[in-house]
């Protein structure tokens, strides 16, 4: 995982998740956007396969200043996170 708290509060992980089209998470092979989508959909499929319901708890403390989170960035994040919990019918995951 890559922590804000030792990248300069800059949301990387945030921004690779919407793709922006930001050198620091466009470069590498796989890109850190590929790697993260990656693992969104990895978490989804793993929590679709428990078939029970999961409350699934998407940037936890998000408006806390210490989180760093930039508004705009997690709101795309959160809308990404959950279009792909419906595109891959992880319907017991709210």
């Amino acid at each position: 995982y890559l922590s804000d708290a030792t990248s300069g509060c800059n949301n990387q992980p945030l921004r690779a998740i919407i793709g922006t089209n930001d050198s620091d998470v466009t470069s590498g092979n796989p890109s850190l956007t590929a790697q993260y989508r990656a693992k969104v959909d990895d978490m989804v499929s793993k929590l679709k396969g428990y078939d029970r319901q999961v409350f699934l708890r998407i940037g936890y403390e998000f408006d806390g200043p210490w989180n760093c989170y930039n508004a705009d960035y997690y709101k795309k994040a959160f809308q990404y996170i959950k279009g792909r919990i419906d595109a891959l019918g992880a319907t017991k995951v709210a």
